[in-house]
């Protein structure tokens, strides 16, 4: 039965129509993967936010109007707003990203290399988990990996017009998030070892090429920087980034744990033999994997970050995984093909078993707002006040005005205690940040109505909702 395995994949390489099969398999198991219990789980903070930008697309300025957002906003016009329609887009995106990833692994190195590629890619738990948010990431990493590659393909081959297409590329990734700039320092890097690491030099690299690329791109990065409202005012950027939440060790961990040990120990070990090599793109790629999350590591010493910002090394980190695997079925002797072909079902393993965590255990690794303040709605009475965290994100779900902890601090609990007989508190992870007072009296002297956490590996969302009843409490 190895044997005929065997045959087939070797076979697979001069059969388009056998390639076409395969991918058309695996791009079903990707849309399967993200359209399942897709609507099910409800909004967290972040995915409100965008869906109010997008309702609100032309009114915040040019840099709103990217892609992503144009897209969201006319599906959320024609289907009407809920968590199935504002993920859509991110969805549809993750999907063709797999048959797209699949044609510029190929053209990289071969068609096997590809099918391993793209078959992590449709499983890897981090993609399908940003393919089930309303959030740009799915977009900004597939204009930001074709950036990449057609980077390669433009010095490698010194063609002008890749060159170009790059760019446009980058363009569009930046005009989606600044973590696009990731590519500035991933270029110069990778050309600097170019230079001291005994490569030889690719055909294309040279003033003219650089030039076309580099002074376009850094004008246009600057301009979405001055048009981006949150950089035009120093005050709104230092609450939004001028304190620090992580620490470099946390950013690599959680790094490690979305990609999965794993494939990054796998990576690795592509990696290292790509560069003993002396093969570029292996270089390229090694860069491309690392600076980002050092990047990131360094900033979070001194700002605001998240590990999620490093979601964009995710497909360099893949296509090296999958070569380091099509090298051990390749070079492995027949009598030891089934440990490569053990390897290779071991990391598939582990996609699917943190694939079953999340769809099964994990409520899609979010905050439960929406069965939080479902246990309000049914419970409410007319009078009650609700004080929480997230106060757009309350409106939505209750369909009445809330109160926000920022605002309840401003005025003075006592205050707004005062105002009815009943007060909800519905306090999630940011909530002792944002309302400290509200929160510790809630904890205090509340009745807790129940707990809506949500675990994940070495990680909780916290969630729980108080009821505080002044004529049973007093």
């Amino acid at each position: 039965m190895l044997r005929r395995i065997q045959g087939a994949w070797v076979a697979m390489g001069s059969n388009r129509t056998y390639q076409l099969v395969i991918l058309a398999f695996i791009t079903a198991i990707a849309a399967g993967l993200r359209f399942y219990k897709l609507g099910e789980w409800g909004f967290w903070g972040d995915e409100y936010i965008t869906v109010r930008k997008a309702l609100d697309v032309f009114g915040g300025g040019i840099t709103r109007q990217s892609p992503f957002m144009l897209s969201t906003h006319l599906v959320l016009n024609s289907l009407g707003v809920s968590e199935w329609s504002a993920r859509l887009v991110s969805t549809i995106v993750g999907i063709i990203t797999i048959p797209i990833f699949f044609l510029l692994v190929k053209r990289l190195f071969d068609v096997h290399v590809a099918v391993i590629a793209a078959l992590f890619l449709a499983i890897a738990p981090w993609h399908i988990y940003w393919s089930q948010n309303a959030r740009f990431y799915t977009t900004m990493l597939l204009f930001y990996t074709a950036a990449l590659l057609f980077f390669h393909w433009a010095l490698e081959e010194n063609r002008r017009s890749f060159m170009i297409v790059s760019l446009l590329f980058f363009g569009l990734a930046a005009f989606e998030r600044l973590l696009a700039g990731f590519l500035v320092p991933i270029f110069i890097g990778y050309i600097i070892l170019l230079k001291i690491g005994r490569f030889s030099l690719p055909k294309g690299l040279n003033w003219r090429n650089l030039a076309i690329y580099f002074v376009p791109g850094l004008i246009g990065v600057v301009g979405i920087v001055l048009a981006t409202p949150t950089f035009q005012d120093a005050e709104r950027a230092a609450r939004s980034f001028g304190f620090t939440n992580a620490n470099p060790f946390w950013i690599v961990s959680g790094v490690l744990y979305y990609v999965g040990i794993p494939f990054v120990c796998m990576s690795l070990f592509g990696a290292f033999s790509l560069i003993l090599q002396r093969n570029r793109i292996g270089l390229l790629l090694s860069v491309a994997a690392t600076v980002p999350t050092a990047v990131l590591m360094i900033t979070s010493l001194i700002q605001y970050t998240a590990n999620r910002y490093a979601f964009v090394s995710l497909t360099a980190i893949i296509i090296l995984a999958a070569y380091a695997v099509n090298e051990l079925l390749i070079q492995m002797p027949s009598e030891g093909k089934i440990f490569a072909v053990g390897a290779f079902v071991i990391l598939l393993a582990v996609s699917v078993s943190d694939n079953v965590l999340y769809y099964q255990f994990q409520h899609g690794n979010r905050d439960n707002w929406k069965d939080a303040f479902a246990l309000v709605s049914s419970q409410y009475q007319e009078g009650d006040q609700i004080i929480t965290a997230n106060r757009a994100l309350a409106d939505y779900y209750l369909g009445k005005e809330t109160l926000g902890m920022q605002s309840v601090e401003v005025v003075g609990l006592e205050t707004i205690l005062d105002d009815a007989e009943r007060t909800w508190f519905v306090i999630d992870v940011t909530a002792v940040g944002k309302g400290p007072t509200s929160t510790r009296w809630a904890q205090e002297h509340a009745h807790f109505m129940g707990s809506f956490d949500v675990n994940i590996s070495a990680r909780t969302f916290p969630m729980a909702v108080y009821l505080y009843d002044a004529g049973v409490q007093e």
